[in-house]
């Protein structure tokens, strides 16, 4: 029987909120002071494309803030396949996961916000 060869995999997640304000720095180099992003002037640099009214209907509830934050955090936990409890592994297009018990509440629901996960 052949041996598989294992890919090894970065143990963190890329951090999109990094990669979105480098490029805007790229951007918009004026909206950059003392190497960070200065909102005030990225508005200015925008213009009359700013939408700065209130919003009319928003949808909100407890821990909205928190949720979103939690978003921009890179993960540092990783997914591991099992081959061996898995039903034709490399043909199917399923996915299962299982909490593991050693992922603490916020390392889970890190997880859970960066997948996409297709429920059955």
């Amino acid at each position: 029987m052949a041996k598989r060869m294992h890919e090894m995999v970065s143990r963190e997640s890329a951090n999109p909120a990094a990669q979105r304000v480098k490029e805007l720095k790229r951007l918009f180099p004026e909206a950059v002071t003392e190497g960070r992003l200065d909102f005030d002037k990225l508005r200015e640099s925008l213009g009359d494309q700013v939408d700065d009214r209130p919003e009319r209907y928003a949808f909100t509830w407890a821990g909205k803030r928190d949720a979103i934050r939690l978003l921009s955090v890179p993960s540092r936990a990783t997914l591991v396949p099992d081959r061996e409890q898995s039903v034709e592994f490399d043909t199917t297009k399923n996915l299962f996961i299982c909490r593991d018990c050693a992922l603490d509440d916020d390392t889970a629901a890190n997880l859970a916000l960066q997948c996409r996960l297709k429920t059955i």
